[in-house]
């Protein structure tokens, strides 16, 4: 499987609407969530108000609008043939996850995420084949983590300490690969065989990098600012979620 784009959380995205047919054969597209450690994930899903994919010309398709996916890879959506610049997700509440602990205990995760974007400048074409949307990175979460360890069962919403590192870690780790074998499935050695230097460059300069991003703003549905405030206000609790985190 090839590495295609790391995510990068933005505030600007296409004006243009791509039209016509695309021409050659649409592939697919699976949301699935890294492996955790000692932990195993039940049901788990989340609303999206809008998916779309971007040319790179900046212009804008649109995948989905107000659908449920899961998020284990059970889910998927047709990927239209093309080449592609940049994919957007907007979700429309919250990402939940069902957490099984390996010592017997049970979290109710509720991440409430921003509106973020995989980009790859280089562009990447779909002519058939499989994709899959690897959200978090391996290892993202642990029984600890989640204060499950000792067997308790507990919800982990937006006032939980830990919170905003875990949204955190979805809207700038996640990842889209290109899934070669058909297998469904992404391993270790597939993603250190990956080009990731140009996507992890992006990544750490810390905005979205895309040459039209500058001058290009990002389309919202009514009712977005609200979330955008709400964004605002939890950057400021990250430092300190953070730090619950470190040893």
């Amino acid at each position: 499987m090839h590495l295609l784009f790391i995510a990068l959380l933005t505030g600007c995205g296409p004006e243009n609407r791509v039209e016509g047919i695309a021409v050659g054969n649409p592939g697919t597209f699976k949301p699935n969530t890294a492996s955790a450690a000692r932990i195993t994930f039940g049901d788990s899903y989340s609303r999206f108000a809008q998916i779309e994919l971007v040319d790179c010309e900046d212009n804008a398709l649109v995948l989905a609008e107000n659908i449920s996916l899961g998020l284990l890879g059970d889910a998927s959506l047709s990927f239209p043939a093309g080449t592609w610049c940049a994919l957007h997700l907007i979700p429309d509440g919250v990402l939940f996850y069902a957490a099984d602990g390996e010592r017997g205990g049970f979290a109710e995760i509720y991440l409430a995420i921003e509106p973020f974007s995989l980009t790859n400048d280089a562009g990447f074409t779909v002519d058939g084949q499989p994709f899959i949307l690897e959200l978090a990175t391996p290892d993202w979460l642990t029984e600890e983590d989640l204060g499950i360890d000792g067997g308790d069962d507990v919800q982990i919403k937006t006032e939980a300490p830990i919170h905003d590192v875990l949204a955190d870690i979805i809207e700038t780790e996640s990842s889209l690969y290109e899934d070669t074998n058909g297998d469904g499935l992404i391993d270790e050695d597939d993603q250190l065989q990956a080009d990731t230097v140009g996507a992890f460059a992006s990544k750490s300069a810390g905005g979205a990098s895309s040459a039209g991003c500058a001058t290009m703003p990002l389309r919202i549905p009514t009712g977005l600012p609200l979330l955008i405030v709400f964004a605002l206000r939890r950057r400021l609790t990250r430092a300190a979620a953070a730090a619950h985190r470190r040893p």
